[in-house]
């Protein structure tokens, strides 16, 4: 085999272990970025409902001091019944007497029902911090997670990279320039098995001749399509499996 064909075929599976990790590293601000998504999104359910019950205490407070100016009216209007001196008089206190009493009832219903959606809505806000302190702690765990995963996989980036770079120091300049250029211009793949007669990077059909050129390792070959550098692939050898003997029947 061409003595710099084994170095280039461990040069791309290196070049594809490092690429992967990059890609997973590039990955890692995507959850960060994620679980401060949750976080916000659960800080503005909680506040949304602060604010229910903000506009909740307001409209009860705003009731409160209408049904007391309307009781204090109802007070009045009742005094004043025992000082009348007509009928006519007596009718329209009464009168004024009956739409008091309809005021008193109506925001003291209207009281009520604020009153019970407070209560509907303190629970809503203790499901809320609940919520938001559920999403901070799962924040801070992918932020832990996150930091270990990129110390790991740094180190192991920085791991490959010496061992590339040992690899490169025992082959000649011209074919680790050839590797380098084939990774730079070619998506990272600058080497290509060949599978089934095809180029597995380009999938184009791989000449016969090249084939042969290729199986026997003698020289470096490039595919005619994509350019990137050959190699078919050694079958792996598995141990023959010994034969065992006949079963032994019993004799009768």
């Amino acid at each position: 085999m061409h003595p710099s064909l084994e170095h280039l075929i461990r040069l791309q599976q290196l070049e594809t272990d490092a690429g992967e990790r990059k890609r997973r590293l590039a990955d890692l601000p995507t959850r960060v970025t994620d679980a401060d998504a949750a976080v916000a999104a659960a800080r503005a359910a909680r506040e949304a409902v602060a604010a229910q019950i903000a506009e909740n205490t307001a409209a009860r407070r705003a009731a409160d001091r209408e049904l007391g100016v309307v009781q204090a009216r109802l007070t009045k209007y009742k005094d004043q019944l025992m000082e009348v001196k007509t009928n006519k008089e007596y009718t329209t206190m009464q009168h004024e007497i009956a739409t008091a009493e309809d005021g008193v009832r109506a925001f003291e219903d209207q009281i009520l029902t604020l009153m019970m959606a407070a209560d509907e809505l303190t629970a809503s806000q203790k499901a809320a911090d609940a919520a938001l302190a559920a999403e901070e702690r799962k924040a801070a765990g992918v932020r832990t997670e996150v930091d270990a995963e990129r110390g790991r996989l740094e180190a192991e980036i920085a791991g490959l990279t010496t061992t590339r770079a040992g690899i490169e120091q025992q082959m000649a300049p011209e074919y680790v320039r050839l590797f380098n250029d084939g990774v730079a211009t070619r998506r990272g793949v600058a080497v290509s098995a060949i599978r089934d007669g095809h180029c597995q990077a380009c999938q184009v059909t791989v000449r016969p001749q090249q084939i042969m050129q290729a199986r026997k390792g003698d020289e470096i070959v490039l595919c005619e399509s994509c350019k990137r550098i050959l190699y078919v692939p050694r079958r792996r050898q598995y141990p023959r499996r010994r034969r065992l003997p006949p079963p032994m029947h019993p004799r009768w």
